[in-house]
């Protein structure tokens, strides 16, 4: 057990890279976001999707408001790329880049997850003694498993 690895935390930041008109700039790193920002990040993202997701449409007031929503969510994603480069961008092009900001934290909290699943197997199977076999996929059988349940005959 003592070889399991639970978790593999890396404090080197890479930030993520975009282009605007050739020229590229840093994102902040999903991981480099202070718990404030995170929290902040994650309530505006939830207030933009319950504005946009409205059934009657939107007056004056809940557009400025998307647009502020917006432009706050930027403001914590695209801290690193400088005011003359965003102000080139179009609120579709800032929306573009929270999507893509989003994607990678969703990926980045499957990896942790994924990483921590295989190393509880890992340390479970060490600690009851159970071999674990890594099938083709990656993905490890589970004690008590066979092939397919579709090559299982139905009992009766």
């Amino acid at each position: 057990m003592a070889d399991t690895v639970l978790l593999d935390l890396k404090t080197v930041v890479e930030r993520p890279l975009i282009r605007i008109d050739d020229v590229l700039h840093e994102l902040v790193a999903p991981g480099e976001l202070s718990l404030a920002q995170s929290q902040r990040l994650g309530w505006l993202g939830r207030r933009f999707d319950k504005l946009a997701k409205q059934d009657e449409e939107p007056g004056e007031k809940q557009l400025g408001d998307l647009s502020r929503l917006l432009a706050a969510m930027a403001d914590i994603v695209m801290v690193h790329v400088p005011a003359e480069a965003r102000a080139k961008l179009t609120e579709a092009d800032i929306q573009s880049v929270i999507e893509v900001f989003t994607t990678l934290s969703l990926a980045r909290k499957a990896r942790l997850a994924g990483g921590m699943a295989a190393g509880l197997m890992e340390a479970a199977a060490a600690m009851t003694g159970e071999a674990t076999e890594t099938a083709a996929t990656g993905a490890r059988a589970s004690p008590g498993s066979s092939a397919s349940m579709a090559a299982t005959p139905p009992a009766g």
